[in-house]
């Protein structure tokens, strides 16, 4: 369950890293990254939640402490 939080966590540095090179490329393919960055970061955080979701349906158990989904369902 947390490898789905560490995932999001690492695309959301990815995508602020790619941020500051913003000045050092031409903005074409800076603008192509950072579109699929950010399409990345939100499959990421579907996929978190997907798996909450299913893990909570089918173990019954709750989320590990300090774990919040962002969608309920």
């Amino acid at each position: 369950m947390h490898r789905n939080y560490e995932g999001v966590e690492e695309v959301e540095k990815k995508s602020a890293r790619w941020e500051q090179l913003k000045e050092k490329l031409p903005p074409e393919i800076f603008e192509n990254v950072r579109g699929r960055l950010q399409i990345q970061v939100k499959e990421a955080l579907w996929w978190r939640d997907a798996c909450y979701l299913y893990f909570r349906e089918f173990s019954g158990l709750p989320l590990p402490k300090g774990r919040v989904p962002l969608i309920e369902a």
